[in-house]
């Protein structure tokens, strides 16, 4: 995790393919599959400033409340979002040139918790001063972050990491499988999906919120970083309010296993066992367990019922 996160703190955003070799090769493939590189030209890669900062959202829980990720890589600590609620919130930036902004992330009066990507600028003096119980904390990526199952982790807490388990991704266990939202929902009927656009979408669970790309929900391609098909039928099940009937994607032995792939990526962010799916109804077709809509619905405060069904058969489908 080390290599990586060097590579975030330098200076340079396009790195050539050939310098990754000291990163290992599962925590690379991570990074990967995150969108955090990204192959540019022959030979070289880019490092998403955008999509290190959306894996981090997800990873920490933080609420954007509508401000955008930062687009590049500045001097200054760029504001992610906001961990907790109301009185208990923190403000969680990320600082990405510890040597030239640092100290003014510090000098802050807010609750707030900065990262960085390595822990070279952590003296003992400042890992005192700014433990986890101050009011700005500070936390480095390089301890924090491992690789679980091929995705990028955050531990549950934040020791320093032993170098062998470093390099292998295992350390003290995480708490909670994630590149993730574990902890948003516990049940699928709590939560409510909303397509922004062809690429994102609002979930919803109580008064939390989070907007997440296909590539935060592990539905992209590992090498071209495509949506895959698995995000096709999520994008269809919002656009039919939470039905799936159409065979646009195969027949029905196709679809069943891009439901499943769906369902399973779906289980693997957020940590809920079982289906997001109810079973098969030859007068309903799929159904998610959850909520969903386009952009529009996310407005209403219940969605309105698939325009394409009698009210008596949707009474059918809904008591299954």
């Amino acid at each position: 995790m080390r290599a990586l996160t060097e590579l975030i703190e330098g200076d340079r955003q396009i790195v050539r393919t050939a310098d990754l070799t000291k990163v290992s090769p599962e925590v690379l493939a991570a990074a990967r599959r995150a969108g955090i590189l990204r192959p540019d030209d022959p030979g070289f890669e880019d490092i998403s400033a955008s999509d290190l900062s959306r894996a981090l959202r997800v990873l920490y829980g933080l609420l954007g409340r509508g401000r955008p990720v930062p687009a590049v890589f500045d001097d200054a600590a760029a504001p992610l979002g906001w961990m907790g609620n109301d009185k208990d919130a923190r403000e969680v930036l990320l600082c990405t040139r510890p040597a030239r902004g640092l100290a003014k992330a510090l000098d802050r009066r807010k609750p707030t918790l900065v990262l960085v990507p390595t822990a070279r600028h952590l003296t003992p003096k400042l890992r005192e001063s700014h433990g986890p119980a101050a009011v700005v904390a500070i936390e480095a990526l390089e301890e924090s972050l491992v690789v679980l199952g091929g995705r990028l982790v955050r531990q549950a807490t934040a020791p320093e990491l032993p170098e062998s388990a470093a390099g292998v991704g295992i350390a003290a266990q995480p708490a909670e499988p994630s590149v993730r939202l574990v902890g948003l929902a516990t049940r699928w009927s709590e939560m409510r999906f909303c397509l922004i656009d062809p690429e994102r979408v609002r979930i919803e669970a109580g008064r939390r919120f989070v907007r997440c790309t296909y590539a935060d929900l592990g539905m992209a391609h590992e090498r071209t970083r495509k949506p895959t098909r698995a995000w096709e039928v999520l994008r269809e099940v919002c656009a039919h309010r939470g039905y799936f009937r159409t065979s646009r994607l195969g027949n029905a032995v196709t679809t069943r296993k891009l439901i499943h792939r769906a369902s399973r990526d779906l289980q693997d962010v957020f940590g809920i066992r079982g289906s997001a799916f109810h079973r098969y109804r030859q007068d309903c077709g799929w159904r998610s367990r959850f909520e969903a809509g386009n952009d529009d619905d996310c407005a209403e405060p219940r969605f309105r019922s698939p325009p394409w069904f009698e009210r008596s058969r949707v009474r059918r489908c809904t008591s299954a």
